[in-house]
């Protein structure tokens, strides 16, 4: 009975002696925390160091402090950074030195979330894992404008032919070399035409032996004005009674003398001003030829009319519209500007250069700036509003253009329907919404051998 006694009084001390140590340990915890053991099944905790009475290993500062610390320290220390620009972060609000948009708050590194190894495991050519700056989308209007080169051309419009009207020998050429001026009612060449000298014996012959005979006369003098002959030169036949053995051939144009090379009316720039270039002082009508009827001898095109004709990529093509304001200098006097329109955009694509022309049409009467000469412009489209984002976040898979969205703890690739390029900036039409975070950068979730499927 006493032995029972003895072991019931020893296990009700040992359980005293340990309530005992477990409250000294939490009264020292609650005193502060500053330290702790690293054996979470000690619970220690001191406001110094030194070593753990439990176990005896040397205690380490308490994370749940650092923890607290560091999410004051970032809250005392919030930074701000461009939606469009993520590489632009200020200690303070303002805007952005590129965009001039106003910054946003940048969401500390502490509040993401880790990746869970279910995402992890998900195909790559699905979705990426990755820690790079995001951006959204964002409504802007932007003011476009359009710096573009080209060079002044005929209008053809103005762009006027002489026509041998019979056939016959030329004889004298009134037209001695290439871009000769000339004025309405200018000789350009006389010529021996038998067919000419047939018609007004006829006319005559008529004029001696049936006078009375109206209908026939006016037949006959219609012909010889047909022919190219002038009214005057009719006049002096009828009052001679003797035929011309020689036509002159009149201008009925005002203008400067272009040789009868088709080539030169090519709206093509490049091939243009070669022909100026090349363009010679030996004429190749000459005084002896023989021309058929209905030959062209010479082109004359009004220099007080021409066209700006500018070469526009690809990507620009849509931003411009019939009427757009356009001003462009000459590099023959680049100090005057010249404003005008855009007159027409030409419904073709050139190859060679990879560009489609547009045509300025413009007064150059007081200008008198040389056909060939190469001109600067910009074009005024207006403003655009649109969302947009950088070219860089937008990826072109061929036929597909392609963002990266991020979906929680991993981005997902995803094709948008885009617009008009401008600058840095491309226009997303559909695909996207504003709340959405989207890469900055798109080439940075990709390597050159990953093939990006997306879902249907």
């Amino acid at each position: 009975m006493k032995m029972h006694l003895t072991y019931l009084l020893s296990f009700c001390m040992i359980i005293f002696f340990l309530q005992a140590c477990n409250q000294h340990h939490a009264g020292i915890g609650k005193m502060n925390n500053a330290y702790t053991c690293p054996m979470p099944s000690d619970s220690f905790f001191s406001d110094k160091p030194g070593k753990c009475p439990k176990c005896g290993m040397q205690l380490i500062p308490n994370p749940n402090n650092i923890n607290q610390l560091s999410n004051n320290s970032i809250n005392r220390s919030k930074k701000f950074t461009c939606p469009m620009h993520p590489q632009i972060v200020s200690d303070t609000m303002g805007n952005c030195p590129i965009c001039s948009m106003p910054l946003e708050p940048l969401k500390p590194d502490s509040l993401k979330g880790t990746v869970s190894l279910n995402a992890l495991l998900k195909p790559v050519n699905h979705q990426v894992v990755a820690n790079v700056p995001m951006i959204h989308l964002m409504p802007r209007t932007e003011n476009i404008s359009l710096d573009v080169l080209g060079y002044v051309q005929y209008n053809t419009d103005y762009l006027y032919s002489i026509v041998s009207n019979v056939s016959g020998r030329i004889d004298k050429l009134y037209i001695n070399s290439p871009f000769q001026k000339i004025s309405v009612g200018s000789k350009v060449a006389e010529i021996y035409s038998p067919e000419l000298v047939t018609a007004q014996q006829n006319l005559l012959q008529l004029l001696a032996s049936d006078a009375d005979n109206s209908s026939l006369i006016q037949m006959a003098r219609q012909k010889l004005l047909l022919m190219g002959m002038s009214q005057r030169q009719l006049q002096y036949v009828e009052q001679t009674r003797t035929a011309l053995l020689h036509v002159t051939l009149y201008s009925n144009y005002d203008g400067t003398v272009l040789l009868n090379d088709e080539s030169m009316n090519v709206s093509d720039g490049k091939n243009s001003i070669n022909n100026y270039n090349n363009t010679t002082d030996v004429l190749p009508i000459k005084e002896g030829m023989y021309v058929m009827k209905g030959t062209t001898l010479f082109k004359v095109f009004n220099p007080a009319k021409t066209w700006a004709i500018l070469n526009l990529y690809d990507s620009d093509v849509p931003l411009v519209k019939k009427g757009d304001k356009v001003v462009f200098s000459a590099e023959t006097n680049t100090q005057t500007a010249i404003t005008s329109s855009v007159h027409l955009i030409e419904p073709y694509y050139n190859v060679t250069s990879k560009t489609t022309s547009l045509r300025v049409l413009f007064d150059n009467t007081q200008y008198k700036i040389p056909i060939g000469a190469l001109v600067k412009a910009t074009i005024y489209t207006g403003n655009r509003t649109a969302q947009w984002l950088p070219k860089e976040a937008v990826l072109t898979l061929g036929m597909n253009n392609v963002v990266f969205v991020r979906s929680g703890e991993v981005f997902m690739a995803r094709k948008v329907k885009t617009g008009i390029v401008y600058k840095n900036l491309i226009q997303i039409i559909d695909g996207l919404s504003t709340h959405e975070a989207v890469a900055a950068d798109a080439q940075y979730l990709v390597d050159s051998e990953s093939f990006i499927q997306l879902k249907s």
